[in-house]
């Protein structure tokens, strides 16, 4: 129970600190007081892989009421330095995308995007270049242990690193992004059924199988983010950066994990944003951060360029890579499910109860043990897995 109450504190000071994670999230910045005005929060990206690109629109809210906003009913059009531009389409409550067949970044190309607001307020961002993208050279991981409150003496796990190619000029700023995907089972295997005071067993009767519901596969974007730079560097290139950690107290690594490394080439203003939203999210800082209506964005009201918007329009580079790792020979920390095996009462309703085997017999435990799906997963194998 102190486990999950340290989790959720540190969760909700997530929420309560970040500006902005990633493209695709959400989530709402809180001020200080329900005394301060709500403000704008813009969150895209355009690159130069195919789209659709999508922009998050949303307001700010306080401490006293997190909650998300969107920001809907918006004109949100993306705009290049050669006289094009696409208006986005609003999908969402606040998510704005462009068709599978509109606009696609291109390397030397600038790019910015306008927002016209329903009450006739106009945002814009300035053009920004579009740079030639560094690639990744390699990507690997190491075991090792990580001291914390819960683990004062260590959670083993696996923490990844990167290497950039050698960048062709001295000055080179970077923005790593991960989605990890990991496949994982239900925490207990199905034995049968007892509904109606009879017991199916699994894949013996044929009534029934729940098969399916025993392995499934999660994909998810990793909240934290990752800059680096080549400026103080003697050779233009980025060795050894630290990326995620992931640590033998879930059911990430139980049986295969993979992760999409994404490396952004950026200019410097995006790298500066980028740098502080770090700094805010990070585990070491996180309870000492500054509120995050001091980071400015690179997008301005341009009727009243005083306003304070939040948020960032980002125009990267960028390079993927895939990796994949197997289930380590560490010690797991995984909480299992509470199996009863007094069944005397089971027998007088009708159920459906779920039995499983355990050391002490024939037990019954929650669906949630043994359906996958329960833990935010999906049964269909990911088309990029590889076993």
């Amino acid at each position: 129970m102190i486990k999950k109450n340290v989790k959720i504190m540190k969760l909700k000071w997530l929420l309560y600190l970040i500006v902005l994670v990633v493209v695709g999230c959400r989530e709402e910045v809180a001020l200080e007081s329900n005394k301060n005005p709500q403000l704008l929060v813009v969150d895209g990206t355009i690159t130069n892989d195919p789209g659709p690109y999508s922009i998050s629109l949303s307001l700010t809210s306080t401490l006293i009421d997190p909650q998300n906003i969107p920001f809907s009913g918006c004109t949100v059009t993306i705009y290049d330095d050669s006289g094009n531009s696409e208006v986005l389409t609003e999908l969402e409550p606040g998510m704005y995308y462009t068709s599978a067949s509109g606009m696609q970044g291109q390397i030397g190309s600038s790019y910015k995007i306008t927002i016209l607001s329903p009450d006739g307020n106009e945002y814009e961002s300035d053009f920004s270049m579009m740079k030639e993208p560094i690639g990744i050279e390699s990507i690997y991981a190491d075991t090792t242990t990580i001291s914390s409150q819960e683990f004062p003496s260590g959670l083993p796990g696996i923490q990844f690193f990167t290497n950039s190619n050698i960048g062709q000029t001295p000055d080179n700023f970077f923005l790593w992004r991960i989605i990890e995907t990991y496949k994982y089972d239900a925490n207990n295997t199905l034995h049968a059924v007892y509904q109606h005071g009879r017991i199916f067993v699994n894949n013996v009767d044929t009534t029934f199988s729940f098969d399916t519901l025993r392995t499934c596969w999660k994909t998810q974007q990793i909240k934290n983010i990752y800059t680096g730079k080549t400026s103080n560097l003697s050779i233009p290139q980025i060795i050894n950066q630290p990326l995620h950690f992931v640590g033998t107290d879930s059911k990430r690594l139980t049986q295969r994990y993979g992760f999409l490394l994404e490396q952004l080439t950026i200019d410097e203003q995006a790298y500066d944003f980028w740098r502080k939203v770090e700094e805010q999210i990070s585990e070491e800082n996180i309870f000492v951060a500054k509120q995050p209506i001091n980071i400015v964005g690179n997008i301005k009201n341009v009727k009243n360029p005083g306003e304070k918007v939040l948020g960032y329009f980002t125009i990267a580079a960028v390079d993927q890579q895939r990796m994949f790792i197997s289930r380590p020979n560490m010690p797991f920390y995984v909480s299992t499910c509470f199996v009863v095996t007094d069944l005397r009462n089971m027998f007088r309703q009708s159920g459906p109860f779920y039995l499983v085997l355990s050391d002490q017999g024939l037990g019954k435990v929650h669906p949630d043990c043994i359906d996958c799906r329960s833990e935010g997963g999906v049964t269909e194998k990911p088309g990029f897995w590889v076993d």
